[in-house]
């Protein structure tokens, strides 16, 4: 794992491109008065309170467990993905991965609706299946923030091929959150679009 890139989205909103084994994956530290990491490829060398996973698949929790014995943050993941986080099944695709990945606990499972308070801003748990069937997004409508994970990227779609995934789904999903008035799509692979 290196970091390939850090990029200030906005104050308080700093994405790092995180390389582990053969994919490139966004990471974002989020500073509110409560420190949030969104995806867990590395960890930060400070500390963080809150560990919000978009899925379950093993490039977003490759360095969830070193974080989670070094920081203890509170660990959150929709509660669909739940269990494949607290037992590596075949949905995190353990197989990718070039080092064993840690079960962690997981601390709090989100559900549609959620918000989740980080001081200065909020973020709203939207379900967004397709791409694993736990898949969530998280959105600010004040700040115009919309987290996609591998749902929805800059000009592209998430796969719908792998354990758990739906092509139907998905595309319901993307329907959804291309219909939010984003100005900050913030995916968990490649280019963020800034509105």
């Amino acid at each position: 794992m290196r970091i390939k890139e850090t990029n200030r989205i906005l104050p308080g909103v700093t994405q790092f491109r995180i390389k582990t084994n053969y994919l490139t994956t966004n990471n974002y530290l989020l500073d509110f008065g409560k420190k949030a990491l969104i995806d867990a490829s590395f960890a930060p060398d400070e500390p963080v309170d809150i560990v919000i996973l978009t899925h379950c698949h093993w490039d977003h929790i490759y360095s969830l467990g070193e974080l989670v014995e070094e920081h203890e943050p509170v660990v959150m993941v929709g509660w669909r993905d739940t269990e494949d986080i607290e037992k590596i099944t075949e949905k995190v695709i353990p197989e990718h991965s070039d080092k064993e990945l840690k079960p962690v606990k997981v601390d709090k499972r989100l559900k549609e609706g959620d918000k989740i308070d980080l001081g200065n801003l909020v973020l709203e748990v939207l379900e967004t299946p397709g791409h694993t069937e736990g898949s969530i997004s998280l959105w600010n409508e004040e700040k115009g923030l919309l987290f996609t994970g591998d749902t929805l990227f800059n000009g592209a779609v998430g796969r719908w091929d792998l354990p758990s995934g739906n092509e139907e789904m998905l595309w319901e999903s993307v329907r959804r959150l291309e219909a939010l008035p984003y100005k900050y799509l913030l995916p968990g692979h490649g280019r963020p679009l800034i509105k």
